[in-house]
């Protein structure tokens, strides 16, 4: 290239600043080389920009594998079917988020390691989008735990709650345990609701009451037990629902007066037995109003007053009832609200104060408690006397003033058997008991016999003759039932007479006595609990075919158990000795055959009652010791026999049966036997006991 000429004619410039102009073509080369260099510059700038972009490009690109890898092993923790976090329960779950911090963090490093950035910034993609993804999966673990967390404790509470109320209702007969099972579940309750709020615990608090109160009414009730539903409906009925409390309260009540029936008319049964005339008449008489006594009725609260009884809080209507029976009135429903609404309902109440007498039934309001039906929510027996009501409350049993609380009004207690309605439900239930007790006593006795019968049909067919042993198995079978007894005997001398024809002896009449009478016969009036009266009718009875020695060993025998003697001795010696000790008195022996006599009944009392065991020295040292006590009282021991005109001992009374004696003013001796029964004999029937005829024959003249 060939470069142009220098010349020298150079112009100056025209400022005069000695500078030397730069001739054109210079300046021209210049700027050519200038956008060479810039244009080289632009070039490299763009191949280091398609450069950067890639590696940028490659980051997110590694980021979202690292980030889908992360997601992926991050789910296996939570969601594997083997052992994922999400999948723990109840308990298990606590604790859960450590664990996954633990793990997420492990992956996170182990990702870190794996995958490589160009650029800190793909590495900030990756963690920014793993933040992303561990900030759900946490709230996730979170929620999780939470929520398995409240299932554990709500389990838990209903499983706590449900074990009490069932322990409560398994001891509803102590009220003790059913008290320590509800202060259990109610501090359940306070834990449980903790934090939010008293209104909320105290609602709780009542329904859970509420809840378990009615498991244990249902099991009294249920039971039969209606004195504890009583209680527990007082006690716990605030808690309940109303209308379920109501429905308790008239079932309990129902059930009450259904009891009272039948125990009256089991106490009709005890009285007349099976003889529905004269229990009819006695029924139906002017006499069996069943009014019932206000005075009676307050007396039981002045006594349980006197007495320092306190039967707790919330028991005002079972006090109420106790006092009405006593007083022989019908009880009013448990629970003094329903109690209130019933009578009303019958049109047996009333508000004006200037009525109420002695024996009325007075319904308060309490001011502080909740508000009940027709503003009741206590109750008590008004002493008109005094201007007192005796009630049963938190502070015991006591009176306290008419006007106390806000009358809500007054009831009249009404007779056991007021109506002729009553009477006819009453005469309907003793009917009843008597169908029922004879048909079981029936059943029973039938049952048996069909047992005994083939056992002496299998004697009879191996030739057992004896008839006692056909008696021995009488004893067996009857213990102490006197028509059980009477069944089996008919049946076994059936046998033992035709098992007698066939060998061609004969097991009844007036031969030789049988050398196992006087064990039976012991047997009888020991193990299954026979009187002597009882033993009389048995060997007189001509269906038994009793022989006639068979006869005299039997009456001796009661002489023996009435002198505790023979088969029937006890060591008096010992007991004499241990009971008298000390005692020098002159009427020493006077005294003690007086208690030996006390002391025989005791003792045969106590055999029939134990199956023939005798009781331990020490135990007949302790009666001898209360019977002297009475005994020593006695001073002038003795009374007179008019036809003999003898004065008999008190001691010689003893001997023959004769616990007490009296004159009679038609001339008779009204006597107490030894055991409780009493009679009216003559002189000379005494004189005939004294001289040795047996007691109980003498008597059945009478």
């Amino acid at each position: 290239m060939q470069l142009p000429v220098y010349t020298p004619q150079v112009q100056k410039t025209a400022g005069g600043d000695g500078k030397i102009a730069v001739p054109h073509n210079i300046g021209a080369a210049a700027e050519l080389a200038g956008q060479g260099i810039n244009a080289l510059g632009k070039g490299v700038g763009a191949v280091n920009a398609v450069l950067f972009k890639q590696a940028a490009d490659a980051d997110k690109t590694t980021a979202t594998a690292a980030n889908n890898e992360y997601t992926q092993r991050l789910n296996d923790v939570l969601y594997n079917d083997k052992d994922g976090l999400l999948h723990t329960q109840m308990k298990g779950a606590d604790g859960i988020t450590s664990v996954f911090e633990e793990k997420e963090k492990q992956i996170r490093d182990e990702i870190a390691k794996k995958y490589k950035f160009n650029f800190n910034a793909g590495r900030q993609e990756f963690d920014n989008m793993a933040g992303r993804t561990y900030a759900q999966r946490m709230t996730n673990v979170q929620n999780h735990m939470y929520a398995e967390s409240k299932k554990y404790r709500d389990v838990t509470f209903s499983n706590s709650i449900d074990n009490q109320a069932r322990f409560a209702a398994d001891n509803y007969a102590d009220a003790a345990m059913v008290e320590d099972a509800m202060a259990g579940a109610l501090a359940n309750v306070d834990n449980y609701y903790a934090g939010q709020g008293t209104e909320v615990v105290e609602q709780q608090r009542r329904r859970i009451a509420g809840q378990i109160a009615q498991q244990v009414i249902n099991r009294a009730y249920a039971s039969g037990n209606i004195n504890a539903a009583e209680t527990y409906i007082e006690k716990y009925g605030k808690a309940m629902d109303p209308a379920t409390l109501t429905g308790y309260a008239k079932n309990v009540y129902q059930s009450r007066l259904a009891n009272l029936q039948e125990v009256t008319a089991k106490s009709l049964f005890a009285q007349f037995g099976d003889n529905i005339e004269a229990a009819y008449n006695h029924i139906f008489s002017d006499s069996f109003t069943g009014n019932g006594n206000n005075e009676s009725a307050l007396g039981w609260f002045k006594k349980a007053t006197a007495d320092g009884m306190s039967m707790g809080p919330n028991t005002c209507t079972i006090g109420v009832n106790k006092a009405l029976m006593a007083g022989g009135f019908k009880p009013i429903p448990t629970w003094a609200p329903t109690a209130w609404k019933e009578l009303k309902n019958a049109g047996r109440t009333f508000t004006d104060v200037t009525k109420a007498r002695t024996g009325d039934i007075v319904f308060w309001w309490k001011p502080g408690s909740d508000k009940d039906a027709d503003d009741t929510s206590h109750v008590g027996i008004y002493d008109a006397q005094t201007g007192m009501v005796y009630q049963s409350g938190t502070s015991g049993v006591k009176p306290i003033k008419l006007n106390a609380y806000s009358i809500t009004g007054f009831a009249r207690p009404q007779g056991q058997a007021a109506s002729p309605e009553e009477k006819k439900k009453l005469w309907a239930a003793y009917q009843q008991e008597v169908s029922l007790r004879k048909g079981f006593e029936r059943q029973s006795i039938n049952n048996v016999t069909e047992t005994v019968e083939a056992e002496f049909f299998q004697m009879y067919k191996d030739g057992i003759t004896d008839p006692a042993a056909y008696r021995a198995k009488v004893i067996e079978y009857a213990g102490n039932n006197p028509k059980l007894f009477r069944s089996l005997t008919t049946v076994a001398n059936s046998f033992a007479t035709a098992a007698g024809k066939a060998s061609g002896s004969s097991g009844t009449g007036s031969g030789k006595s049988d050398p196992l009478f006087e064990h039976t016969m012991v047997n009888m009036m020991t193990t299954s609990g026979y009187s002597n009266e009882d033993v009389l009718e048995y060997i007189n009875d001509p269906d038994n075919n009793v022989r006639d020695a068979d006869k005299a060993k039997a009456l001796k025998l009661i002489e023996q158990r009435n002198a505790g003697e023979g088969p029937f001795k006890y060591n008096w010696n010992a007991i004499k000795s241990e009971v008298m000790q000390g005692y020098h008195d002159k009427n020493k022996e006077y005294v003690w055959n007086n208690v030996k006599a006390k002391l025989i009944y005791e003792l045969d009392k106590y055999r029939r009652q134990n199956n023939g065991k005798d009781p331990e020295v020490d135990y007949m040292a302790r009666v001898g010791a209360a019977a002297l006590l009475d005994s020593a009282t006695y001073t002038v021991p003795g009374t007179w026999s008019r036809t003999s005109k003898k004065k008999v001992s008190d001691a010689t009374l003893a001997s023959v049966g004769i616990m007490e004696m009296h004159e009679n003013p038609n001339g008779l001796k009204d006597i107490i036997l030894r055991d409780g029964r009493q009679r009216r004999i003559t002189d000379a029937q005494l004189d005939r006991i004294l001289n040795g005829e047996p007691l109980e024959m003498v008597i059945r003249e009478e």
